[in-house]
């Protein structure tokens, strides 16, 4: 159980903290859709892998949730700040 919520930490660690930029920006709306789907994953998830796999399934269910929500994190952020209408704010060249 430990390996495996270490496994769903480490995925947290390595998107960083792509989540607080959400936060922070105009973009606070998709910051609390990704935030609420991943809660009601977490609940189905918990319900069916609990039944299933008892406490390794809650440690899975977690771990999956947590890999999810960082991946829409970071797909959101690298997909707006770099490629769709933020890209000419950040990435410009003087």
């Amino acid at each position: 159980m430990f390996w495996i919520l270490l496994a769903g930490q480490l995925i947290n660690f390595i998107f960083g903290s792509m989540g607080y930029v959400l936060a922070f920006t105009k973009d606070a709306f998709w910051y609390t859709a990704i935030i609420f789907t991943g809660c009601i994953l977490n609940v189905v998830g918990n319900y069916h892998f609990i039944q299933w796999m008892e406490v390794e399934g809650a440690a899975i269910a977690t771990a999956g949730t947590l890999s999810f929500v960082n991946l829409c994190f970071f797909s959101y952020v690298l997909w707006h700040f770099f490629y769709g209408r933020y890209a000419n704010k950040t990435l410009s060249k003087k």
